[in-house]
C-alpha cells in the first residue's frame, strides 16, 4: 500500500474505471490502467516502464501522457518534499499538456478512494488483449521479412 488507502493494483483499476465512466477511448482508459505498471521496480521513472509497454500499440498522445504524469502529478505533493511543485510548467504549451493534467487530475490523483466502486481486473481484459494483440503501428516495431 505504500502508505495509501488502497493498493497499486486497486489504485490503477480505479483510475481506469473512471476513465471508462468519463467516456474515455480505449487507448486512454489502457494508459490509466497500467500508468503505474512499474512504480514498486523504479519509483523514480516508473512512466518510463509503462510508456515502454504501450509505445507500440496506441497514439503518441497516449505514450505522452503515461510518460509525463509522473511530472505532472509532481503538483500534488512535490512542495511537501522541498521539490518544485510546479516543474510541469516547462510543458505548458506542449500540445497534450492540458489532457496530461487532466489525466492527473480525474485519473490518478483522485484515485486513492476505498470507497469507489472499482471495476474488476477481469473487466479490463478485452480491452488489453484488443490493445495489445495489435500488430504494433509504429514501424520501428513491426518486424519486417521474419
Amino acid at each position: 500500500y505504500g502508505g495509501y488507502k488502497v493498493s497499486r493494483l486497486t489504485h490503477s483499476l480505479q483510475s481506469a474505471t473512471r476513465a471508462e465512466r468519463d467516456g474515455a477511448d480505449d487507448e486512454l482508459i489502457l494508459g490509466a490502467l497500467v500508468h503505474d505498471i512499474g512504480d514498486v521496480l523504479a519509483p523514480h521513472n516508473h512512466s518510463e516502464i509503462a510508456t515502454a509497454i504501450l509505445r507500440p500499440f496506441v497514439r503518441p498522445e497516449v505514450t505522452w501522457i503515461v510518460e509525463k504524469h509522473g511530472l505532472f502529478q509532481m503538483y500534488y505533493y512535490a512542495h511537501h518534499l522541498g521539490w518544485d511543485q510546479h516543474a510541469r510548467e516547462m510543458l505548458r504549451g506542449h500540445q497534450w499538456f492540458d489532457a496530461c493534467a487532466d489525466f492527473c487530475e480525474r485519473w490518478d490523483q483522485s484515485c486513492f478512494d476505498p470507497n469507489y466502486d472499482t471495476k474488476p481486473l477481469e473487466h479490463f481484459a478485452p480491452l488489453v488483449r484488443d490493445i495489445l494483440g495489435r500488430t504494433a503501428h509504429d514501424p520501428k516495431y513491426v518486424k519486417v521479412g521474419v
